[in-house]
């Protein structure tokens, strides 16, 4: 089962993609960057799904962080956030984010674009405690 990083500091928003997807998928889960970093020394997810506006080093600065790492830097990561101006997409892309889905989202859409990543990310594998919906 593909695994996949959901890392956004509100709980209520990590439990709806758990629930949305944690039938197809692996969700593991954290509030910050500081413990999806923590979970990337214990395993490797196939994807993150990563927000931007975080307490501490926000998610922009920590993709950055994660694409300038070799093991790390094919990781596939979507940043799910409440900005939408066209300059925070070019941010994100800008800093080796594969995608971008804006909140609100609609759980369709999210799913579509986790499932098109997916199906051109090269093979992973590793092992950090999953969250179970």
């Amino acid at each position: 089962m593909k695994k996949i990083l959901v890392v956004d500091d509100q709980p209520e928003i990590r439990k709806l993609i758990r629930l949305t997807i944690g039938s197809k998928y692996e969700v593991l889960e954290a509030a910050n960057a500081e413990e999806a970093s923590a979970c990337l020394t214990e395993q490797r997810p196939d994807l993150i799904l990563l927000d931007v506006m975080m307490p501490g080093i926000d998610g922009l600065d920590w993709c950055r962080m994660i694409k300038k790492v070799a093991r790390l830097d094919n990781l596939r990561i979507i940043i799910v956030s409440s900005k939408t101006q066209l300059q925070d997409y070019a941010d994100a892309l800008a800093v080796g984010a594969e995608g971008y889905v804006a909140k609100p989202f609609s759980l369709a859409a999210l799913l579509a674009k986790i499932e098109e990543l997916l199906a051109t990310a090269p093979a992973t594998d590793c092992g950090c405690q999953a969250m179970q919906a």
